[in-house]
């Protein structure tokens, strides 16, 4: 009963996607659909500066006991670990066979290079500004009350949509992740009360933001934006997905 009644909220697909391929990883971007980003065609080299004495090699733990820092990144299962000064690498480690070229799912870090495609946009006169209502380039939310909901709401995470942040495997966190028809999920947001300025972590304001960004880009796709806006002004030195 539970599978029925799940199947016919979030779709047969989507129901099968989190059964069979369980808990995101950092490898999930083998098992979706996507664009490639391309090396930027003048890449920015950090120096190297790799040194015994260049930043500190032990860290307090919670006993307050001091353990070496190559000792703490493992049992993390951290992928990857620089710290960089004056544009040098004082410090780098990679761990689980990643090294500096490897390619890893970055969750919601993905939430502050839109908010900066966001500006871009802003800059670029493609969207007007933060205080816009998103009606502006979604109407189809006037609906669900989202007239009184600003850009600069969505990017604070204060539009008290009915979207809740947890890892319950019927909830919109992670249906969002898994179904096959996205924008459909999002035009079936909410907003349960007007904006109380109350920050609430949800990735459901960011997934507006990506419709936003998507609408006021026209033809242009959001990875070619980052191209141009991100990947090749700042010079990056590998290609991304």
């Amino acid at each position: 009963m539970i599978l029925i009644v799940w199947s016919a909220i979030s779709g047969l697909v989507t129901v099968f996607r989190v059964i069979t391929r369980g808990d995101t990883t950092v490898y999930d971007y083998n098992r979706f659909p996507g664009r490639s980003l391309s090396a930027a065609p003048t890449p920015f080299h950090f120096e190297v500066a790799l040194q015994d004495n260049g930043i500190p090699k032990i860290v307090p733990n919670d006993d307050n006991e001091e353990i070496k820092i190559d000792e703490v990144l493992p049992s993390t299962k951290t992928l990857a670990f620089l710290v960089i000064k004056d544009d040098a690498i004082v410090y780098e480690y990679y761990g689980n066979g990643h090294n500096e070229s490897a390619i890893s799912q970055i969750f919601s870090t993905s939430k502050s290079i839109l908010s900066i495609l966001i500006g871009a946009a802003i800059d670029d006169g493609l969207i007007t500004s933060v205080n816009e209502p998103v009606t502006v380039y979604i109407p189809e939310l006037v609906q669900g009350g989202f007239e009184k909901v600003t850009i600069e709401n969505l990017l604070n995470m204060q539009s008290n949509m009915n979207n809740f942040e947890n890892d319950n495997q019927f909830g919109k966190h992670v249906t969002f992740n898994f179904i096959d028809h996205l924008e459909e999920a999002i035009l079936g947001l909410s907003v349960l009360r007007e904006s109380d300025q109350q920050f609430r972590y949800k990735s459901g304001d960011n997934a507006l933001l990506g419709l936003i960004l998507d609408r006021a880009l026209g033809r242009k796709t959001i990875t070619q934006y980052t191209q141009e806006r991100l990947w090749d002004p700042l010079g990056m030195e590998y290609d991304g997905v």
